[in-house]
């Protein structure tokens, strides 16, 4: 399959291949998103928490200055400078008063000892206008200068209050190092992102083509179909839902192929029944005519016999065409089995008697009742039974019969005989219409004025049977071994 097929606009492919690509995006970026904001969150709390318990161990070591220093000496200076540099931090003493007493940013901008000051009272943490120092608060805003305040404690008692301010920190919040690690950790996100979305795509693309693929094959193989080659098959391949398609696809082609063949061999059976008894019919028009037959009540009766013939084919084939289009509906209502069965014995118990073949009725003693048409039924069981004799040989035995079946709420009619048999590989098509098991054995030889020879070798009678039932709410059961006879069962609901 060329790209251009694949990549055409609004192809299956196409659709499955962005929709899957921009569903994996969208989660990967909303992922990166997300992820990128909760190490931020939680780097910046774990910063903030250290700088806090750094500002709390300065304030400590403060107090413990301030508590060995008898007065605020350049020695105590000294030391809260050297603080100041080792922390990289500003330091402002505030007295009970909130009057600065030691701020640490003269001294860490000349990078020297602080010079005492004589403890200017009253500038706070604003701009010095005498040694025109910078104020704290341009470089800190008004709530960093209150978050990083503690309060100062001498031998357990408050004395002031400490600010303590990171130099490191005066254009954000973080630091330049912290700063460029949250820098490379967005950069290690964008880059894993960049490959999820490289690895989602041709996630995508593998999973797109596997759908895709046996799709385009499958309509491959149907637009093959429409133009009538009826035997392509579509290759069972892909998930399992598509596989299931696809075999669903092949037996409905299978039967389509089927019904083609039954169509053709329909038209052929059917100009090959109505060619005999045509042809008959005229070769014995044409002996009168030629005067080679005399036209006696034998030869009118022969060909009468034909002409029935052709009528009882014409007949069967409309009403295969009736049920075929829907167009006969059964007339049912409450049918007397056990009546019907007598019935039927009663007129073939005179047929069997011309093949020496020996007929049995076996029949319950109280009455059957179903929802039928009686003349369907008669009909169907009469098609059997005339079926039965057409292959059993002289001395055989036919049995019909009707049983309840309690198990099951059903009611069995059956005609059982010992005769030929059925291959078993030809079981499954004996009720196709025209099918003879053995052009042979459906052409028995039988006496022109035999009750059956108008219907010998149809092959629609089985046919109708299955037809019939199943308008009726049953269904038609064959069982049958060659050699040892067949049972045809008629089911009803009961």
């Amino acid at each position: 399959m060329s790209l251009q097929k694949l990549f055409r606009k609004n192809s299956l492919f196409l659709r499955l291949f962005l929709a899957l690509w921009f569903l994996s995006a969208g989660l990967l970026i909303l992922t990166g998103v997300f992820v990128n904001r909760t190490v931020e969150a939680e780097f910046t709390e774990l910063v903030r928490s250290s700088e806090i318990a750094e500002h709390e161990q300065i304030t400590e070591s403060i107090s413990d200055i301030l508590a060995q220093e008898d007065n605020f000496a350049s020695s105590l200076q000294m030391s809260i400078n050297h603080l100041a540099r080792t922390h990289n931090k500003r330091i402002i003493l505030e007295d009970s008063n909130r009057d600065v007493i030691l701020d640490t940013g003269e001294d860490q901008r000349r990078h020297g000892p602080m010079m005492d000051r004589g403890m200017h009272q009253g500038r706070g943490p604003g701009r010095d206008q005498e040694h025109g120092e910078k104020s704290v608060t341009e470089f800190y805003t008004d709530r960093e200068i209150e978050e990083n305040t503690y309060p100062l404690t001498i031998n357990d008692g408050e004395k002031g209050r400490v600010t303590i301010l990171s130099l490191d920190r005066k254009d954000g919040f973080f630091t330049p190092e912290e700063l460029d690690f949250t820098r490379q950790v967005t950069r290690s996100i964008l880059a894993g992102s960049g490959i999820a979305l490289l690895l989602s795509a041709l996630i995508s693309l593998i999973v797109s083509l596997s759908i895709s693929k046996p799709v385009n094959s499958l309509k491959s193989t149907a637009e093959q179909l429409k133009k009538g080659e009826l035997s392509q098959r579509a290759n069972v391949v892909g998930p399992e839902e598509i596989q299931e398609l696809s075999v669903s696809f092949n037996a409905m082609a299978e039967n389509l192929e089927h019904t083609d063949f039954i169509k053709k061999k329909l038209t052929q059976d059917i100009s090959h029944e109505l060619r005999n008894p045509v042809s008959s019919i005229k070769a014995y028009l044409e002996a009168f005519q030629d005067g080679v037959l005399e036209v006696d009540e034998d030869n009118l009766n022969s060909t009468m016999e034909e002409l029935t013939r052709l009528e009882t084919l014409s007949k069967q084939l409309h009403q295969l065409a009736l049920v075929d289009f829907k167009e006969y509906e059964p007339k049912l209502d409450w049918v007397n089995l056990t009546d019907l069965a007598y019935k039927l014995k009663h007129t073939i118990s005179k047929q069997v008697l011309k093949y020496n073949i020996e007929f049995s009725c076996n029949l319950p003693e109280e009455e059957i009742w179903i929802k039928g048409d009686q003349e369907l039924l008669y009909a169907a069981i009469n098609n059997l039974v005339q079926n039965a004799l057409k292959f059993t040989d002289n001395g055989g035995l036919i049995e019909m019969g009707v049983e309840i079946k309690d198990d099951t709420n059903q009611v069995m009619m059956y005609v059982s005989d010992n005769g030929q048999g059925i291959p078993q590989d030809k079981l499954p098509y004996i009720f196709e219409r025209f099918y003879q098991v053995e052009e042979s054995r459906t052409k028995k030889d039988l006496p022109k004025n035999d009750p059956n020879y108008s219907s010998c070798g149809s092959g629609i009678g089985l046919s109708l049977v299955k037809e019939w039932t199943k308008a009726m709410g049953g269904y038609v059961v064959v069982d049958s071994q060659l050699g040892k006879g067949s049972t045809f069962k008629l089911i009803f609901p009961y």
